[in-house]
């Protein structure tokens, strides 16, 4: 059975046919969780007022109900001095080693908005992550009938940072986030269009990312244009280039990133309610 390196670094929209180095890109799906860890894991349950109770009063003269009042506006705290807050929260949630060069430098709550904002839109936030990059080439093996399918040692390369992923405690997690929301929402404000939450943007990039159907089987792919390789579904083909990532990290690891953040999702609409 042949085989072809290929690398998904270069083009986050296609796959190259022939050995490339090494490049971040590959490890960007995985990565975007890892700025998901405090809090930027993106939300479901949307901010919500409690209906108010119906009131049963006896027979009067009509009542005109007053209007309704209006949403409040997302609360805000200084990014200035929320740093110790930050890392307090990310020594609490214990994370696994792997996840650890993330969180050494500053300017902790705008990098982690900043990669949720970038899934949101679609694409990976690659400048943050490349301490993320897996060991070993992407490849490809050739089927006797000439078919193509990313190899199953591609996926292999995945299964360490998945399996670290899985150890999070998404209750704790979902607790962290309701904390820092009001700081994550000043960074969120310097980046994002007038009126949009950052609640808001972390529900579009949860749902962006769930949306993805993972095929359950092989992964099979064509020649694209130049030295490139496309997805043979066209379904695939057509997935943002943050999805196309999680597609190639292999169904097992996909389906676990996928069963995790679900699970985030309900812990954070218990604290909702």
């Amino acid at each position: 059975m042949e085989e072809a390196h290929m690398n998904p670094d270069s083009d986050p929209a296609a796959v190259p046919a022939r050995p490339q180095r090494r490049g971040r890109g590959a490890a960007v799906m995985v990565g975007v969780f890892c700025a998901l860890l405090i809090g930027a894991g993106v939300a479901y349950v949307l901010t919500r007022r409690e209906a108010s109770p119906q009131v049963v009063t006896p027979p009067a003269p009509v009542v005109t109900a007053p209007a309704p009042e209006a949403a409040a506006p997302p609360k805000m705290a200084p990014i200035e001095g929320s740093e110790p807050s930050l890392r307090e929260w990310v020594a609490r949630l214990s994370l696994p080693s792997v996840f650890s060069p993330f969180f050494e430098g500053g300017d902790l709550a705008r990098r982690i908005v900043s990669a949720v904002w970038t899934v949101s839109q679609g694409e990976v936030p690659r400048p943050l992550l490349d301490f993320l990059r897996p060991k070993g080439l992407f490849e490809v093996e050739t089927r006797k009938d000439g078919t193509r399918v990313i190899a199953r040692s591609s996926f292999a390369r995945y299964d360490a940072v998945t399996a670290a992923f899985a150890q999070l405690d998404m209750k704790t997690l979902a607790q962290a986030w309701r904390a820092l929301e009001p700081v994550f929402e000043t960074a969120h404000r310097e980046i994002a269009p007038p009126g949009r939450t950052v609640r808001q943007t972390l529900d579009n990039a949860l749902n962006h990312l769930l949306a993805v159907q993972v095929p359950t089987g092989d992964v099979e792919v064509v020649p694209g244009e130049g030295a490139l390789w496309a997805f043979r579904d066209a379904d695939l083909e057509h997935l943002s280039h943050v999805q196309k990532q999680l597609v190639r990290m292999g169904p097992d690891n996909a389906h676990t990133i996928q069963r995790k953040l679900r699970e985030f999702r309900q812990e954070l609409g218990r604290g909702a309610k």
